[in-house]
């Protein structure tokens, strides 16, 4: 199982979200349902909560002080994975790669620096 995660930072906006998800539609020959792969705070909070709390292994990240992700994607093809890492680069998000709950520089729930929003796409299940 794949979730990718973009962390929010106060300059993080809803239309960068929206972008990242129509590049995702563009560059992305398998459909996916976005009730089903993506969640947002904003737009359903008990479901992102979920679905954060499932992927986290170190409870420090669960913490209200630690940044929260400003969407998840859960991609159900490769090709999403792929896509997320074409999308971020196009729109000058920082990625990171999480697994095992973690990325390998400790970040992988909220972002390196409090000015830049960053897509952080975890392996929970490979």
């Amino acid at each position: 199982m794949f979730y990718s995660f973009c962390s929010i930072t106060p300059t993080f906006s809803s239309s960068l979200q929206d972008d990242f998800i129509k590049c995702l539609h563009r560059n992305t020959h398998i459909d996916f349902p976005l009730n089903q792969t993506f969640f947002a705070p904003a737009k359903n909070v008990s479901m992102f909560n979920e679905v954060l709390e499932s992927t986290a292994q170190n409870l420090r990240f669960l913490t209200k002080s630690m940044p929260k992700p400003g969407f998840i994607c859960n991609p159900i093809d490769e090709s999403h994975v792929q896509n997320s890492i074409i999308c971020s680069t196009k729109l000058d998000i920082h990625l990171r790669i999480r697994s095992g709950g973690h990325d390998y520089e400790g970040l992988s729930s909220g972002p390196a620096d409090d000015q830049e929003p960053a897509v952080h796409p975890p392996r929970a299940h490979c």
